[in-house]
């Protein structure tokens, strides 16, 4: 049967705009991510229970979500840098519940998964279909086929293409090796006045690093070790890349409060057409094992004044040290450990990703992602960065939150669990 869509455009970017289809009590809206006018503008119809789908077109990735108000989740969905436009299709007459909702996210996003054709790896969760009766399911089926229609409309192909698979490789003479290596480890040399990089791992867990010409070969899946020097002058930390040869984007900005303002700032640094690599911590020290003269008298071939790959043959001897070393005892045991606590872990509590914890202030839940960071709506926050952003108090941004206080499990805190299992 034929359709009859209308267009509404509120001015003349034809950017952000509502698609409306006649004898449907249901209707589409496509918003430009930096339209935050037509945000406003529509704030009283962006309020309730909606599917919505994130979409960079230019790089074929999405997530799929639903929510109870398209208005905050989208703001909250601003860490995310991928997305340029967002999707959101709900009922003009309040008929979708909560629940339906969630039913058509799943359903799209098995849609989505199926196809085959744009990346779904933003979602970190795979979304669940809730439990409805035989002939809810059967009145959502429809609704379902209208959201994939006006997003037809709309100018989408998600649904219209499915992934074509890659016919088998001819034979061909084996190639050379190549000389860059795969999934490289890499030591990494901050100074404390430059960049407060302690600060930093201990409210995001993470840092935007900058990619200098000898460290273009960087990859995500790489890993390593950052080097402190003055007045540290040894290894301090290990980290993975979670992603690299990234274009400046500006929740960069976020760091540099650590910074101590002397040097240009990232968004600077990007409009050169500098490129940064996220890499997340995941171990600390707390001592000077990996002192310079240690270090030194195992491979190292000077203080590191810029990125080392010691992946390389001939610091092989250099990489075994450290790796078989960052978790046991210190090797120099002169070195005196500092009296500060060790920096909070979910598994000193027993708990491991996917395991369902409570933010005290307001009783939501989140989930356990990694050793120091939960996942919220997709959002890979650290507890105390959780607490800045969600806290209900008026000034919570500028405080500082030991998180495992604001946060329970089975009715207690994490910092009653810790101590308890000190004991």
């Amino acid at each position: 049967m034929a359709k009859v869509f209308q267009i509404l455009v509120p001015d003349n970017t034809l950017v952000s705009r509502i698609i409306m289809c006649e004898n449907q009590v249901t209707e589409l809206f496509v918003i430009d991510r930096a339209d935050k006018k037509f945000v406003s503008d529509y704030s009283n119809d962006l309020n309730k229970p909606a599917l919505y789908i994130l979409v960079n077109r230019d790089k074929r990735q999405l997530y799929v979500g639903e929510t109870d108000d398209s208005i905050k989740r989208l703001r909250n969905h601003e860490a995310k840098d991928f997305w340029t436009e967002a999707i959101v299709f709900h009922s003009t007459t309040d008929t979708l519940s909560t629940t339906e909702v969630k039913w058509l996210e799943a359903k799209t996003y098995e849609a989505l998964k199926e196809l085959g054709y744009y990346d779904l790896s933003e979602n970190k969760q795979v979304p669940q279909q809730p439990p409805l009766k035989r002939n809810q399911i059967y009145t959502l089926e429809p609704i379902f086929e209208e959201a994939k229609n006006y997003i037809c409309a709309a100018g989408f192909d998600i649904f219209l293409k499915k992934k074509v698979e890659e016919e088998a490789p001819q034979p061909q003479e084996p190639a050379k090796k190549e000389f860059v290596e795969q999934n490289n480890v890499w030591l990494l040399p901050s100074s404390r006045k430059r960049f407060n990089l302690e600060a930093c791992f201990a409210e995001y867990g993470e840092v935007y690093w900058r990619i200098s010409s000898n460290f273009k070969r960087i990859a995500k899946g790489d890993r390593g070790y950052v080097y402190s020097s003055d007045p540290d002058k040894a290894i301090l930390y290990r980290f993975d890349v979670i992603e690299s040869q990234m274009s400046y984007s500006k929740v960069m900005d976020r760091d540099e409060k650590f910074s101590n303002g002397k040097g240009e700032s990232n968004k600077e640094y990007g409009a050169k057409g500098g490129l940064f690599v996220l890499i997340r911590v995941n171990g600390t020290l707390e001592d000077k094992r990996f002192s310079l003269p240690i270090l030194l008298k195992n491979g190292l071939k000077g203080a590191p004044q810029c990125a080392i790959r010691i992946s390389q043959d001939e610091y092989k001897p250099l990489l075994d040290f450290i790796d078989a070393n960052f978790e046991t005892t210190p090797v120099d045991a002169n070195v005196a450990k500092k009296p500060r606590r060790a920096p909070f872990k979910f598994s000193m509590i027993g708990l491991k990703p996917g395991d369902t914890i409570i933010f005290a202030p307001n009783g939501e839940e989140v989930r356990v992602n990694s050793e120091n960071t939960v996942d919220y709506d997709g959002q890979i926050l650290t507890l105390s960065r959780f607490c800045k952003i969600y806290m209900p108090d008026v000034d919570s941004e500028n405080k500082e939150y030991q998180g495992p206080a604001h946060f329970t499990y089975n009715g207690k805190t994490l910092d009653e669990i810790r101590k308890e299992n000190e004991k």
